[in-house]
């Protein structure tokens, strides 16, 4: 099931010039904590600026408490003039967002606290600092707590951990804990490198996430555009696939579904607004799973202009899914 949030009742009003209609509102993460359903989520308002705004979610519905938004990329310090994707993160009783700013080279992610009651910011942003190399561009660190220590999922093939020292000064600094290699080839030779989606939940002896992947809408075309050193419209698909890794200190991965559980939904309401990024044909981006003990709930963003919250089974994933040999 997949429900569509109203646009329009997530941007905060002082972003709208009077209309939210010309706002894109797109790939929200959410989390639980104290008992409250919380959303974050990317707005492009009419004048281009990347911003992140944040909402309480009525419990039952899941509709936002419009009372509750917050305009919070306005409030944060040092933390840059671009944000996009945010993620959640809890660490004991304490909450975490992580955004990036977007296409620079190199490009960076932040870490901020907020008060998880007003949610509002405590204190500056702190950008994470990885020792050892990285690419330039990167987006889609994973961070979750794991018996009382701070990491994040940095790649997912190979699948790789890092450690996320929280004290220090005005940055984070993050170092390599373990790298496994698994082999993702089912999934990946026709949908793309799996890459990172919602932070990892814990049930039982295994890690579960969401992970989103792009693809060729139509190979010829892409291939052409490859050849002529352009991205050809309606040229990409963004598709969400699913997997686990163990608990164990070498948090190998365990299970992984060779076909999305998430793609384009025909379904959806025609686009009405141009594309914010042409090659794109239609995506799913996912960037929080909540776990009810029930049901999974997953909150991702369509065709960057749609916030989305979809309900699956853990029994329906876990059907979908292949198990992988364990080497420990």
């Amino acid at each position: 099931m997949t429900m569509i949030l109203d646009s329009a009742h997530l941007v905060p009003e002082t972003w709208t010039d009077g209309s939210a209609e010309s706002c894109y509102v797109f790939n929200p993460a959410i989390v639980m904590i104290h008992g409250r359903f919380i959303m974050a989520y990317r707005v492009v308002t009419a004048d281009g600026a990347r911003r992140v705004a944040i909402s309480e979610l009525d419990a039952v519905s899941l509709q936002p408490k419009t009372e509750t938004i917050v305009p919070l990329s306005d409030l944060i310090q040092d933390g840059g003039q671009w944000c996009a994707d945010p993620r959640f993160c809890t660490f004991g009783e304490r909450l975490f967002i992580h955004y990036n700013d977007g296409w620079r080279i190199p490009n960076q992610i932040y870490l901020l606290e907020l008060d998880p009651d007003r949610l509002i910011p405590r204190g500056p942003a702190r950008p994470l600092v990885l020792e050892g190399p990285r690419l330039p561009v990167e987006k889609n660190w994973l961070l979750f707590q794991h018996d009382g220590e701070l990491l994040a999922v940095y790649r997912i093939a190979p699948h790789t951990i890092l450690h996320v020292e929280l004290a220090g000064g005005d940055r984070v600094y993050c170092r390599r804990l373990v790298e496994r290699d698994w082999n993702s080839a089912p999934y990946a030779k026709q949908y793309g490198e799996p890459r990172g989606g919602t932070p990892p939940v814990r049930i039982g002896g295994i890690y579960y996430s969401f992970f989103h992947s792009t693809y060729p809408a139509d190979f010829l075309r892409r291939l052409m555009g490859r050849l002529r050193r352009y991205m050809p419209r309606n040229s990409m698909r963004y598709a969400a696939g699913f997997y686990g890794f163990a608990v164990t200190p070498s948090f190998q991965p365990v299970l992984f579904t060779p076909t999305p559980v998430l793609r384009p939904d025909r379904s959806l309401p025609r686009r009405r607004l141009p594309p914010l990024n042409p090659s794109v044909k239609d995506s799913v981006y996912p960037s929080g799973a909540v776990w009810t003990g029930e049901k999974w709930i997953v909150a991702y963003g369509a065709r960057d202009e749609l916030c989305c919250i979809g309900t699956l089974t853990h029994d329906s994933l876990l059907k979908a899914s292949q198990w992988l040999a364990i080497d420990e």
